[in-house]
């Protein structure tokens, strides 16, 4: 990966074809504030596009208060789903913790208790595993976990229910999917992206993770025969209500497969993708077109490459 000087300087030059009043200076895509050359380091930093909880390598460059927000607002939120979801799949030796409450005999319930809450792979066997702790528990709850029967062939009450709390926002983890969508649409397209309509509202909801802006905002999950080995771009042709960019976002730790987000296409508004699962998708990569962001034709490259794989207006 280049360095942030580096960058600084292909995204400086990049953004000089499209605001010649910038010439020398770094807009932050997500706040839109610019800096100049000085500022690296002080206030422009790395920011890795699938977060690095999550596996994630590879990264492009935002303001330091964008980057700082991102995580504690949204990634973290991303990132506690997904040890959850590790911890229950058996995925390495993830645990989560948890508090459980036990019915008693009134028909009332006998908590809490606390413990971390994992589970392992033998083969084909799947165990769920739950080790109490003394700190945090009611000493009655772990008398009745204690006498609890371990053998449910012989009790028919020998089973417990696992409830659990999400206690971070729901939207804001997949938001998470959202801003990566989006750093790598930057990466790629540079201020073409950026500074296209199209890509506004989805800026405003990552700065503004609670307010109603762009709905729904579950990412589309790409079970729908693409390939999806590597971090990337697709652009979907067919059908038509699928229009747009497909980023994939393979995700290293937490889930199996991938997770892929339908971002617009220039000059088009948002849409979330149609949730019809196995739909056969018509889609060509994207090329690299980071490399050619510094040339002078670059500008509107990404419009070109639409216009090169089918007859595109932004009104459509």
């Amino acid at each position: 990966m280049p360095s942030l000087s580096d960058l600084f300087d292909v995204f400086s030059d990049n953004l000089a074809l499209y605001r010649k009043d910038c010439r020398g200076r770094f807009m932050c895509p997500l706040c839109l504030r610019t800096f100049p050359r000085d500022r690296i380091g002080a206030d422009l930093s790395r920011a890795h596009i699938i977060p690095e909880k999550l596996g994630g390598k590879r990264w492009t460059i935002t303001c330091k208060k964008c980057n700082n927000k991102i995580g504690s607002e949204i990634e973290s939120c991303g990132a506690a789903r997904a040890k959850f979801r590790r911890a229950l799949s058996g995925d390495g030796d993830e645990t989560t913790r948890v508090r459980m409450a036990f019915p008693n005999e009134q028909g009332g319930a006998v908590g809490p208790v606390a413990a971390d809450m994992g589970a392992t792979k033998r083969g084909g066997d799947h165990r769920l595993q739950i080790r109490p702790k003394l700190k945090g528990s009611n000493p009655a709850a772990l008398e009745l976990l204690n006498n609890w029967p371990s053998d449910q062939s012989s009790a028919g009450n020998g089973h417990i229910q696992v409830r659990f709390r999400v206690t971070g926002s729901e939207k804001r983890a997949d938001l998470m999917y959202v801003h990566a969508a989006y750093l790598l649409m930057f990466h790629q397209f540079g201020y073409e992206w950026v500074l296209d309509p199209c890509a506004k509202p989805i800026r405003d909801q990552i700065m503004s993770p609670d307010e109603p802006i762009i709905a729904p905002l579950a990412p589309a999950v790409s079970d729908h025969q693409i390939p999806c080995g590597e971090l990337g771009i697709l652009l979907v042709a067919v059908p038509a209500d699928w229009r747009g960019f497909l980023v994939v976002l393979p995700l290293s730790r937490g889930r199996s497969g991938c997770q892929a987000v339908l971002m617009p296409l220039f000059g088009c508004q948002y849409s979330q993708a149609p949730q019809c699962n196995g739909t056969r998708l018509v889609v060509a990569p994207v090329p690299d077109h980071h490399q050619f962001l510094r040339h002078r034709n670059s500008r509107g490259q990404g419009y070109r490459f639409i216009l090169n794989h089918f007859a595109y207006h932004p009104t459509l």
